[in-house]
């Protein structure tokens, strides 16, 4: 194929990995605005709701429950003081905070998230340039898809022990040992639980996979993995939250005993 029938593909991709990247960090943000309200509830507490943008020339400040404390937090991420420790690894402590962050957007370079598209019929003014072009609504449509879901998440492991180590903080590095452990074991049963999946699509490609859950069990119960297998994703739901260091499972920070383990630097 020409360099000039590549660039559709291109420009596709580029899409597809742009409406990835938004979504995941707007829904990450959300959530965590949905988790402080729930949790509020839960309490009976009001929660978040500090954060405001005040209209210019006028006292009147737009709370809208809360929502505005995610954007203080990304700022405060963006703009905080760059503190590094006197005696560190500064090749160590550079890289840990991409070894965490990093896999997390890689792991959706395989997860489908929709259908399949033809760009020429969805927009008519570029067919004749698309032509019949049609795309699965997947940024890297791999075969060994579960198997690279795996080997991307397991790299965050590696991120949180480097973490703990390079800042020459022996809290740090007893917190990153405690969560290395913690995140190793889970990633276990996490492993073990889809197992179950493989053997009933006989197959890793997650596209694959999606496409044989839109069918049925006997015609009336959706051919999903939570249906043929309940008590594994049971299990896979509680390592995912083991996985994700929250609550009952925040060992590794323990925030309100040990100053957020190896977060402390």
């Amino acid at each position: 194929m020409n360099g000039t029938g590549m660039l559709p593909d291109l420009v596709v991709t580029l899409v597809f990995i742009g409406y990835a990247m938004v979504m995941l960090l707007s829904f990450g943000g959300l959530l965590t605005w949905v988790e402080r309200k729930q949790s509020a509830v839960m309490a009976d507490r009001v929660g978040a709701n500090r954060a405001y943008i005040r209209i210019p020339f006028t006292n009147v400040k737009l709370v809208w429950l809360g929502l505005f404390h995610g954007m203080a937090d990304g700022l405060k991420m963006l703009l905080k003081e760059n503190f590094k420790p006197r005696t560190h690894d500064a090749v160590g402590y550079f890289l840990a905070p991409f070894l965490v962050f990093t896999p997390v957007l890689l792991v959706f370079a395989v997860v489908p998230f929709g259908g399949t598209v033809v760009p020429g019929q969805l927009i008519p003014a570029l067919s004749s340039w698309f032509g019949d072009r049609a795309y699965p609504m997947q940024i890297a449509n791999l075969d060994a898809g579960l198997l690279v879901v795996f080997a991307f998440s397991s790299l965050g492991i590696i991120g949180a022990m480097l973490a703990g180590w390079a800042s020459d903080n022996k809290f740090s590095l007893l917190g990153g040992l405690r969560a290395g452990s913690q995140m190793i074991s889970y990633e276990l049963v996490m492993g073990l639980t889809v197992l179950g999946l493989i053997l009933v699509y006989g197959t890793v490609n997650l596209g694959d996979i999606v496409r044989q859950q839109s069918g049925t069990i006997g015609g009336v119960l959706p051919a999903w993995g939570i249906v043929y297998q309940p008590f594994a994703a049971f299990l896979f739901l509680t390592a995912a939250i083991a996985e994700n260091k929250r609550i009952p499972f925040d060992l590794p920070e323990a925030e309100s005993e040990l100053i957020a383990g190896y977060f402390t630097e």
